[in-house]
């Protein structure tokens, strides 16, 4: 894979002001990010180290976020801190700040700590480059959405978990110490402190766009507690973040490595930092590319995904060398860039900068924040985790308003939370994988009969004579339509075969309609043609519609070596010429020769109950016509005063022309049509095209008119007839709209 640091269009094109303008934007927001990310990735370490928490998150979007802007390929660079890999980080920090070995080492505790975090980071930054390099970039989207929310959800527990000390000013954290030990330490101050500052985030997020609302927290929460602590100087408040270096650390985090006593540390704790290698780089590829993808949707872009995993990945390993935290694609943070006005790359790249300059002149201010502050802002992050569907779908459970794919759906969400929750992160990707496999198993196996339909309540476009038209009515389920969707591979494929045998019953015609069939592979094809031979044996004739040999899945079918000796019978590109098959069938063998048969005036269903004499006297004002096969009777646009009756022969109704004309109707001999431009005057709606030497008889408007003076009781009778087409007409007009589109292969 070639990687070029600097896209070339970059050397041509300087940022524009809108750039500008969003990387201020961006380096603000991450204010409030870097701290709270970086005190909850640090939390284990304990109070006295949240100076060098707050240190390690800026670090991290500074130095990683510029390398991932550099590298990565996002329209619009969004990579910054997020919760998911952060509270992943803090899980392995907690496990090895309280483990019994590392504790023993006095001094030297805190030291390993950071170094087993930075080689697990840097780890999960080479798992990313593979994956990357793997082209593994399009699997997120394979995950499904309940599994994710379930996880998310489970974060956001967690987050709201190890919140709790600091929210309440406690010591230690809930993974170290009881929850009730803690609990017996809470302080109504920070408490107060707290709540207040996640009420103003929520307070401002709708009501003030281009000020985040997290750093109007902040400083409400920063002026809160000192106000508190000027006016009331007995009363507990909490703990402040404490001294902030205001600069960056040389990359030297993975430096110990050198030494041998710390490579031995490395392989005695080789387990954690494995797994939660694994576990970081495969939540954050998910979460970054799932992100991605949802900022793409939101300014219409398209990111490169394995491109972006291979700048993430370069991007935690920087970011582990500065012994910072992990790094990801945040779609907020690129959602926020572009409203502020970003429109190339150039934003993520300089917002680094911006953040720099502001943490060097501003760090030793955020010194003086309540760490209680800190905690409500992280409570809205929590909150926002769990989106609105899944906060609608428990909803509707717990009111028990879920159908039962929707009690499927929250039954994941909850089963992947809990073991986010009871368990540690890698279990919960994994177990996450496992349902995702499942769940595609099952939804692939589903049976793949959308909707079905018979000959009595679904016709073809082909208009019949009115006793053709009663016969098939009355053998309506005779032909069985089955609407097929998904797709066809060896998971359905026989349950699909069990069905339609099921289905068939009295049927002499079944047809499936394929075209929502995605994909068919060598056991579905072979069992299509098994279908066909058993239904067969059964006088029953197996149609494929929208299956044709230069169409989609013809070369599927033909090249798993099925239907070797396929007749053109059984294969249709569209529903419609399927069901006009199937009723010749039933109809023949009068159908086929009633279609070259002669109708006589007195035998059409528009001169039906004349007298002779009144046969003769309308006889005189039409116009026979004679039109040979392929010829146009009219065109689609021309002015129209006459409607046409059949003598012999066929004509079929269409719009638009070659391939991509699709039929309205095929008149049968005796049948009316062009009723409506007469009457009403206007251009033709369609073409008529005659399909063999057809003979036809015309009567104008004027001359329907002259029929009305003569004869008042033959032109009523006409109107009459007239009208009853009009009918017919509209109800094909309504056959067409319900099987709209469905035409091509």
């Amino acid at each position: 894979m070639r990687l070029m640091l600097i896209p070339a269009t970059w050397a041509f094109k300087a940022p524009s002001a809108g750039d500008l303008n969003a990387a201020v934007t961006c380096a603000v927001v991450a204010l409030a990010q870097a701290s709270t990310y970086g005190l909850m990735a640090f939390g284990a370490l304990g109070a006295t180290h949240a100076g060098a928490a707050v240190q390690a998150g800026f670090v991290t979007i500074i130095v990683a976020g510029l390398v991932s802007a550099l590298v990565g390929r996002a329209p619009i660079a969004g990579a910054s801190v997020r919760a998911s890999t952060t509270l992943v980080f803090a899980a392995l920090a907690a496990q090895l700040a309280g483990d019994p070995q590392l504790q023993a080492l006095g001094q030297d505790r805190v030291a390993a700590v950071l170094f087993l975090c930075a080689c697990s980071l840097a780890l999960s930054g080479l798992f990313q480059i593979g994956f990357g390099l793997a082209r593994l970039g399009g699997a997120a989207k394979f995950i499904p959405y309940p599994v994710v929310a379930g996880f998310m959800m489970g974060i956001a527990i967690m987050i709201v978990g190890a919140q709790i000390p600091y929210l309440i000013g406690a010591s230690g954290s809930i993974k170290s110490v009881p929850l009730t030990d803690v609990l017996k330490q809470a302080l109504a101050g920070p408490l107060l402190i707290g709540l207040l500052t996640a009420g103003v985030v929520w307070y401002c997020l709708p009501r003030f766009k281009w000020i985040p609302a997290a750093l109007i927290a902040l400083a409400f929460a920063t002026a809160l507690h000192h106000l508190a602590a000027l006016l009331l100087p007995g009363f507990e408040l909490g703990r402040l973040v404490g001294p902030v270096e205001s600069s960056l650390p040389a990359p030297d985090a993975l430096s110990p490595l050198l030494a041998s006593r710390w490579r031995e540390l490395l392989l005695t704790f080789y387990q954690p930092v494995l797994v939660s290698a694994v576990a970081l780089a495969a939540i954050g590829s998910m979460d970054s590319l799932v992100g991605a993808a949802g900022a793409d949707a939101a300014h219409n872009t398209r990111h490169v995904p394995n491109r972006e995993l291979v700048g993430l990945g370069m991007g935690n390993i920087t970011s582990a060398l500065f012994g910072g935290i992990p790094i990801m694609f945040s779609p907020s943070t690129a959602i926020t860039a572009y409203k502020a006005g970003a429109r190339t790359r150039w934003s993520g790249a300089i917002t680094p900068f911006v953040l720099a300059l502001l943490f060097f002149l501003g760090g030793p201010l955020l010194a003086h924040a309540p760490l209680a502050g800190l905690a409500g802002i992280m409570l809205t992050v929590a909150w926002s985790l769990v989106d609105g569907w899944t906060r609608g779908l428990l909803r509707d459970l717990v009111r028990g308003a879920l159908p039962r794919q929707g009690r499927v759906s929250a039954l994941v969400v909850l089963a992947v939370c809990f073991v986010t929750v009871a368990f540690h992160f890698a279990y919960a990707v994994l177990f996450g994988l496992l349902m995702s496999m499942a769940l595609f198993i099952v939804s692939m196996s589903r049976s793949l009969v959308r909707r079905s339909w018979t000959g009595a309540h679904r016709h073809s476009r082909r208009v019949y004579p009115d006793g053709h038209t009663r016969r098939l009515h009355a053998q309506g389920d005779a032909i069985l339509i089955l609407e097929l969707e998904g797709a066809l591979f060896f998971g359905s494929a026989v349950g699909l075969a069990k069905e339609v045998e099921a289905r068939a019953g009295t049927a002499r015609y079944v047809i499936l309609d394929m075209r929502q069939v995605s994909s068919i592979d060598a056991t579905g094809a072979k069992m299509l043609e098994q279908l066909a031979q058993r239904l067969a044996q059964a006088g029953i004739r197996l149609f494929l519609a929208h299956v044709t040999a230069g169409g989609r899945l013809g070369p599927q079918l033909t090249g798993f070596g099925a239907y070797p000796k396929r007749t053109a019978a059984d294969w249709f590109k569209d529903v419609d010429t399927a069901l006009e098959a199937a009723e010749q069938g039933i109809l023949a063998p009068g159908a086929v020769a009633g279609s070259q048969a002669v109708i006589a005036l007195a035998d059409m269903d528009l001169f039906s109950g004349l007298r002779p004499d009144q046969l003769e006297r309308v006889g005189v004002h039409l116009e026979r016509i004679e039109v040979e096969p392929g010829a146009v009777l009219f065109s689609e646009g021309e002015p129209g005063d006459r409607l046409y009756v059949l003598e012999r022969g066929c004509i079929t109704i269409c719009v638009g022309s070659g391939a991509t004309a699709q039929r309205l109707a095929t008149y049968e001999p005796g049948i009316v049509f062009g009723e409506v431009a007469m009457l009403d005057g206007a251009a033709r709606s369609a073409t008529a095209v005659a399909d063999r030497t057809t003979v036809a008889y015309s009567l104008s408007r004027a001359a329907l008119e002259r029929v009305l003076e003569e004869d008042p009781s033959s032109g009523n009778r006409l109107l009459l007839h007239i009208g009853r087409h009009l009918a017919n007409r509209l109800r094909i007009a309504t056959d067409s709209l319900r099987a709209a589109s469905d035409a091509g292969g």
